[in-house]
């Protein structure tokens, strides 16, 4: 299962390890959208949430994956009520460009849409 991820067509999928006892408590991935950019998405255990670990492997990841895949741009999509993930993509730098009805997981519902910008790929 884990060779699956190891593609370079993606998705990226990397799990979120605990630095005192290893464990494996969420993901983080990248789905490349088209040659510059992709859409970000994590999950974190129930018991784990609000201790930052979001936010850490977020910031960790973006940069890897922006030179890793050359792309200047990541967005992020989460539902408007799931306000700890709106503050993670907005400590990790993403900056709001929509916010109203979307469809998210075959279902109308309000959504906010974020976007990063890798502006070292711009000054290269």
């Amino acid at each position: 299962m884990i060779s699956r991820y190891d593609s370079d067509d993606g998705p990226f999928v990397y799990p979120i390890i605990t630095n005192d006892d290893s464990k494996n408590i969420g993901y983080v991935q990248l789905c490349q959208i088209d040659d510059v950019s992709g859409e970000i998405g994590y999950h974190i255990a129930k018991q784990f949430t609000g201790q930052g670990y979001a936010t850490e492997a977020v910031k960790a990841f973006l940069p890897a994956m922006a030179q890793k895949l050359n792309i200047k741009e990541i967005y992020g999509i989460c539902l408007a009520e799931n306000l700890a993930s709106v503050r993670v993509l907005e400590k990790c730098g993403f900056t709001q460009i929509y916010q109203g009805p979307g469809n998210y997981q075959g279902r109308e519902v309000q959504i906010i849409k974020t976007i990063w910008k890798n502006y070292t790929i711009y000054f290269v």
